[in-house]
């Protein structure tokens, strides 16, 4: 693939800055510190154009938080100029990750999505009989920098976006610490700043960026598996993919070449407990659905949390915690997610909850 240059004034001229800055806002003007930074938008963004010209712009203080939604993670939520560095950034590189991208990946890719990536599970799995299933351990906070770095300039040659984005990169080690409650929260073998014999890893989960890098990272991956392997069928959104095929013993093979290439091509390991090598007509666990080869259903955990999350919206809004436009916002895309997906029954209580808070918020 021939390497891409120029890209450098597609991200840091004024123009470019100000479409990231309307876009990064989008949905976020109550926020105070993006309403400030709109407030003196020319005079922030000239600064931040000077600042990307001289090579002088770094990453700001983030802001970590923990959420239990299901599991326990890290988010990190960039300071607002960071944030439009981000979006302009990708407006630029964007297409050019893209080209290795395949039709099979569906993660955080224009026509693609949630949905798209349900539906296709749902036609793969009602046209082999097996499927072989799992993620990648702890995917964010061991994608290894120094294999990010090299095959983004097996890509890209413009030396003024790669030092841009080894910035950012760069700043993602020790994405997964936080002060949580007066300690230091470390999830599970994060070790903090690497020392001199430890590999910087670590994409910090909330930033745009992070979500192209980690595509990109595992191109290699689809290609290896379409090309090498070739599985009946296959796709993947984000770190979860599915290989299907018609032979079980053929997908237990593939299960070892998997592993073999992740850890020796990218390091990074298979989640094993969430390995799971079966038939098609039990259902594939997949983006908190349960997919057969005929329907879709959401699984019960995701419907449990669902209807928590719901009561517990509808509360903020009686209470006056949440304005009825942001909480029809916020829940608008669950919303959606219950009806294409949920059994009549709970579709009908749920949603019959919901209209009925909301009226009574208006009342």
């Amino acid at each position: 693939m021939r390497r891409v240059g120029g890209l450098f004034e597609s991200v840091c001229s004024f123009p470019a800055l100000h479409a990231a800055a309307r876009l990064a806002a989008r949905g976020k003007k109550r926020s105070l510190s993006v309403a400030r930074f709109l407030w003196n938008l020319e005079e922030e963004l000239f600064t931040l154009e000077s600042e990307l010209r001289a090579g002088a712009w770094k990453p700001g203080q983030p802001h970590r938080f923990l959420i239990r939604d299901p599991k326990e993670r890290v988010i990190t939520a960039a300071p607002f100029r960071d944030r439009v560095v981000h979006h302009a950034l990708c407006a630029a590189i964007g297409p050019v990750l893209e080209r290795g991208a395949i039709d099979h990946s569906y993660a955080c890719r224009v026509g693609k999505g949630t949905h798209a990536a349900v539906e296709q599970c749902r036609r793969l799995a009602g046209r082999w009989s097996f499927f072989l299933k799992s993620d990648i351990h702890r995917f964010f906070a061991t994608v290894d920098h120094g294999v990010l770095k090299t095959r983004l300039r097996r890509v890209l040659k413009d030396r003024h976006v790669l030092g841009l984005c080894d910035t950012i990169v760069d700043a993602g080690a020790g994405s997964d610490q936080i002060s949580h409650g007066g300690c230091l929260f470390v999830e599970p073998a994060a070790l903090g700043p690497p020392t001199s014999r430890q590999r910087a890893c670590g994409l910090p989960i909330g930033n745009l960026t992070s979500q192209h890098f980690a595509n990109f990272y595992l191109c290699g991956f689809d290609h290896f598996v379409l090309e090498q392997l070739r599985p009946g069928g296959y796709l993947r959104y984000m770190d979860d993919f599915i290989l299907f095929d018609d032979d079980r013993g053929r997908l237990k093979g593939m299960l070892g070449d998997v592993r073999r290439h992740l850890a020796g091509e990218l390091s990074l390991d298979l989640n094993q407990a969430a390995t799971l090598l079966t038939r098609t007509v039990v259902g594939i666990p997949f983006l908190g659905l349960r997919t057969f080869p005929r329907l879709v259903r959401v699984r019960r955990r995701k419907a449990q949390r669902f209807s928590r999350m719901l009561r517990r919206r509808l509360k903020e809004s009686h209470d006056g915690q949440v304005e009825e436009l942001r909480l029809q916002s916020s829940l608008g895309a669950l919303v959606a997610h219950v009806e294409a997906w949920s059994p009549p029954g709970f579709r009908r209580r749920v949603l019959a909850s919901f209209r009925a808070g909301t009226k009574e918020d208006r009342g």
